[in-house]
């Protein structure tokens, strides 16, 4: 498979669009629940009529019923869960410094299986589901392909030889795995069906978790608080917004965008207005981290320090 071997396409010459703030957070907005999980949460997926956290320090995942706010199980792995998904009817997370993909049996709620990879540390978004397998990326600075009817490593694409050291995020979206590494400013696109890297995208420094969304893949630029927008048609920079001095993750529903600008803000950006009409604090982590996702009509904030996630009405645009 090749190995950085694309060119380099996009551009970072499109000028970034300020989404207009207010000049103050939003008057008291609250969430609908805070739910007490293990200690540490990091990473949320949501599946199978639940929500799933990974605790780093208990290694364990809870699960919440979001039709109570409890937690309804709290589920043993091996090592800190490092990246969640839910995937082909079961939850899946890294172990961070195992090496282990592990697959939690969502009717028995306990792991089924234990797939090894190279590396030993995981990513925010370092699982995807798509073209009917698991594809996983830890700090090797390769994408794994798993088949889910086996538990098996289909393929091993080498993305950067010398390694992720931040580990590698990936997300699915028009028929292909998109990866992008924290200390590189390209974003990959490697076609699921024949599994060679199709372009190498620069959008700028320091990208982020992608995520689809609204027709594009968007990319968090970490250090500078602006999300780009790739068009999956011609593999270039769509739009690029700036929504905050730094961002770490981005979420997109509809016209709706939830971004973690760091781990205490949360903010809601209308996308047909280009503003930000919503900001929420979030209590404050000695150690930085705290995953987001979107289902059930809300936004799932995990909070590492406190133990926590919140859950907050998604305002639909």
């Amino acid at each position: 498979m090749a190995d950085e071997a694309a060119s380099d396409g996009g551009s970072t010459s499109t000028p970034a669009e300020t989404a207009a703030s207010p000049s103050a957070p939003s008057e008291e907005p609250t969430y609908q629940a805070e739910i007490e999980v293990g200690a540490e949460p990091g990473y949320v997926a949501i599946g199978d009529g639940s929500v799933w956290v990974g605790n780093h320090v208990e290694g364990s995942v809870s699960r919440i019923d979001p039709s109570s706010d409890t937690v309804i199980e709290t589920i043993p792995i091996a090592g800190e869960p490092t990246g969640m998904l839910f995937a082909f009817g079961d939850a899946w997370t890294f172990g961070a410094m195992t090496g282990l993909l592990q697959r939690i049996d969502a009717a028995e709620n306990k792991v089924v299986a234990r797939i090894r990879l190279q590396g030993r540390g995981g990513a925010i978004n370092g699982l995807a589901a798509g073209a009917g397998y698991v594809w996983a990326a830890e700090d090797s600075g390769s994408v794994y392909q798993i088949d889910p009817r086996t538990n098996r490593i289909e393929t091993r694409i080498r993305v950067l030889r010398s390694g992720c050291g931040p580990s590698g995020n990936l997300t699915f979206a028009a028929g292909s795995i998109w990866y992008a590494c924290w200390d590189q400013p390209f974003v990959w696109r490697i076609d699921a069906a024949s599994r060679d890297i199709e372009s190498k995208i620069r959008v700028g420094p320091m990208a982020g978790s992608p995520s689809p969304g609204k027709g594009a893949v968007w990319i968090p630029l970490m250090s500078t608080g602006v999300v780009v927008a790739v068009d999956p048609a011609t593999d270039r920079s769509r739009k690029r917004l700036r929504v905050a001095d730094q961002v770490e993750q981005v979420r997109v529903m509809g016209g709706d965008m939830w971004v973690r600008a760091s781990d205490t803000e949360l903010l809601h950006v209308d996308l047909k207005k280009m503003k930000v009409s919503d900001r929420y604090e979030l209590p404050p982590a000695p150690i930085p981290g705290g995953g987001l996702a979107l289902g059930f009509g809300s936004v799932w904030a995990a909070n590492f320090g406190e133990g926590t996630v919140w859950r907050i009405a998604a305002a639909r645009s």
